[in-house]
């Protein structure tokens, strides 16, 4: 299979389910993998204070 194939497959969710970027840093902060982008903001800007 095509590196294309391979690619198309993720994206469509035929492999499993992969988790998305968002998701896997949100794990990386602790945060819930739903974070809303208003609660992911205030949480930034949280952290960039503490430095």
């Amino acid at each position: 299979m095509t590196g294309e194939g391979r690619q198309t497959q993720r994206r469509s969710g035929q492999q499993g389910m992969m988790p998305t970027g968002d998701v896997v840093v949100a794990a990386a902060y602790g945060w819930p993998a739903d974070i809303s982008d208003e609660d992911t903001l205030a949480a930034l800007i949280e952290l960039n204070q503490k430095r």
